[in-house]
């Protein structure tokens, strides 16, 4: 599984939303305590393997949900993936997805996506600009 990285600023931030939004922090036992952060990057920013593009496409058919291939489309692979390797740290456990957007970056991974997606199912639209 992908290394888990140790919660440091992330963790404030998620003390400062949750405080802003009224929950008692430190009954919680603070975000240290509980946040847990796995490293999804994959071959890294903007390159995306096959596996990682099939999956984006089928979480997105199934939910309605669109994932995009640089960032949370490789983030879920890589979490279900470490899911997946050590099912037990998750049982009985609340998962949060932080679903960042990023739906532009679609656009450059067009021709990946036809390579992996039946036939048909991704197209380019080409727009005529005016004054063109």
């Amino acid at each position: 599984p992908p290394p888990r990285t140790p919660p440091s600023s992330p963790s404030l931030q998620v003390d400062e939303l949750a405080a802003e939004m009224g929950a008692d922090v430190e009954a919680l036992g603070g975000a240290r305590s509980w946040l847990s952060i796995y490293q999804g990057r994959g071959a890294g920013y903007a390159k995306s393997t096959d596996d990682e593009l099939r999956m984006a496409a089928r979480v997105s058919a199934a939910s309605g949900v669109l994932l995009d291939p640089v960032y949370s489309g490789k983030a879920l692979y890589h979490f279900c993936a470490a899911a997946r390797a050590v099912p037990e740290a998750f049982r009985e456990s609340r998962v949060l997805f932080w679903h960042t957007g990023g739906q532009i970056s679609m656009f450059d991974k067009v021709q990946q996506l036809k390579a992996v997606l039946p036939k048909g199912q991704v197209q380019r639209l080409n727009v005529p600009m005016p004054g063109a």
